[in-house]
């Protein structure tokens, strides 16, 4: 082809051919991304142009921008007419590509971050997962972070024969990183002491905002672990009342109120002996009403699956219904874990501030009945985990826990079980919460589906 109108011919002939060549230069899945590129793109570019106050005035100004185009104009209306839509396409979109890459390229990163400039409430939902996925992008590979939590337990648990060394733990316990979507793993590791430790990291993490008081390491009767904790609610907690604004004869404002000392302080155990111990005159009744409003204890356990748990939820209520204070133990249940299995006698946690030994000391002094320490409104909480395998729905799980807990309504009433949230643990996810309360007649709190009531200060 000498001839440069031959040449000119045979570019004109082939250019759709080059065109298709180009856009699988990179692969089947390079087109792929590029396609799906090229809508987020496109849905940016509408979207952006709804974000300057009221509706009108945005298609006053699309129209201004656009005098000589109108029918630009109007496919842009209708397409943002779509937006709940175009919301769900958009996010699937990001999560497939989130899912099945191995990583963002620069282009796709730019994207995103563009996404997360919208800032009208009806392109929240595109923004956050997209805003989701920018971090979860900067983080190391799951492998990766498993790997090194992995040699984190397995070093504080084998340092000592065997026993937790807390430096070790305090790492997970503070760091500034998420870690609950890798932590869950370990509640089903091979070594038994993992999973003690997993438990408690949990715990203590989770109930930062919390006074931990008490942490036991417990086992069921089929060696499943279960941690047994107890804690006072932060002084900032919505149901703490005791504060009353009073006033003298001479009409001088005066506050009357009453707190608990951080667990750290040396008058702290003279201080809760206090509140437990009955003196010739009888304990009074608002340090009884004070220190059941402020006080909670918990169990936390995971299973395979929600029919093991069901095998032993009876088991459950009666540990948590004896161990839920120390005047409430009896000499029999001391002794059992005293003398049962190792993880039953020697807690691994990092710091329990009641021993066996003291336990026993209080009941045998003070001779207390459970008709004497009666609970004015529930105070235990149970956080159930429930290993997900993928095979059921938000609306199956919620219909299955719901069931549950109307069918033992009135058992977890008379237990005074104050809420109980299950935790649905599927890898490399974080845990799906469902949370049933007391007040509510143990139907599901909606409002706080997926959220950790720990986190939110509800417990």
């Amino acid at each position: 082809m000498n001839k440069r109108a031959e040449r000119d011919g045979f570019f004109l002939a082939t250019e759709g051919i080059v065109q298709l060549v180009q856009r699988y230069r990179n692969g089947i899945r390079g087109r792929m991304k590029a396609a799906v590129h090229d809508l987020l793109k496109q849905y940016f570019n509408v979207e952006s142009q709804f974000q300057q106050g009221h509706y009108d005035k945005c298609v006053s100004a699309l129209r201004a921008k656009h005098k000589d185009d109108m029918a630009l104009v109007s496919a842009t209306i209708f397409s943002h007419g779509q937006v709940a839509k175009k919301n769900m396409l958009v996010t699937m979109l990001i999560d497939h590509l989130w899912a099945n890459e191995p990583g963002l390229t620069d282009e796709l990163a730019a994207t995103l971050n563009e996404l997360t400039s919208l800032n009208r409430s009806e392109h929240s939902r595109v923004a956050l997962r997209a805003r989701q996925v920018l971090i979860a992008a900067h983080q190391p590979a799951y492998e990766l972070r498993h790997n090194q939590m992995e040699s984190i337990f397995l070093s504080a648990v084998d340092m000592y024969g065997h026993e937790f060394h807390p430096e070790n733990l305090q790492k997970l316990i503070v760091s500034e990183t998420s870690i609950f979507d890798i932590l869950h793993d370990f509640f089903y590791h091979t070594n038994r002491t993992v999973c003690n430790a997993a438990l408690e990291v949990y715990v203590r993490r989770a109930y930062t905002s919390y006074d931990i008081t008490c942490l036991q390491h417990l086992e069921l009767s089929g060696e499943v672990p279960l941690v047994h904790f107890q804690f006072f609610l932060p002084s900032a907690h919505p149901d703490i009342t005791c504060l009353q604004h009073l006033e003298l004869s001479g009409e001088v404002p005066l506050v009357h109120f009453q707190f608990f000392l951080p667990s750290a302080h040396p008058n702290r155990l003279i201080y809760l002996d206090n509140f437990k111990v009955k003196d010739e005159e009888g304990p009074s009744s608002l340090t009884s009403q004070v220190y059941n409003n402020f006080q909670r204890t918990g169990c936390m356990a995971a299973f395979e699956n929600f029919q093991q748990f069901e095998q032993y939820a009876d088991e459950i209520f009666d540990l948590i219904e004896d161990f839920a204070s120390p005047a409430m133990v009896s000499a029999k249940d001391l002794n059992a874990v005293e003398s049962g299995s190792e993880s039953r006698t020697n807690s691994t946690s990092i710091n329990v501030s009641l021993s066996v030994e003291g336990a026993r000391t209080t009941v045998e002094d003070n001779k207390t009945t459970v008709e004497d320490n009666k609970l004015e409104e529930p105070i235990h909480i149970l956080h159930i985990g429930i290993k997900d395998k993928g095979d059921a729905d938000d609306s199956t799980m919620s219909r299955i826990f719901g069931t549950f807990c109307a069918r033992h309504k009135e058992e977890l009433l008379t237990r005074g079980i104050r809420r109980i949230t299950f935790a649905a643990l599927k890898r490399k996810q974080f845990p799906k919460f469902f949370t049933y309360r007391a007040r509510d007649g143990f139907k599901e709190d909606r409002i706080y589906r997926h959220l950790e009531p720990e986190t939110e200060a509800v417990s």
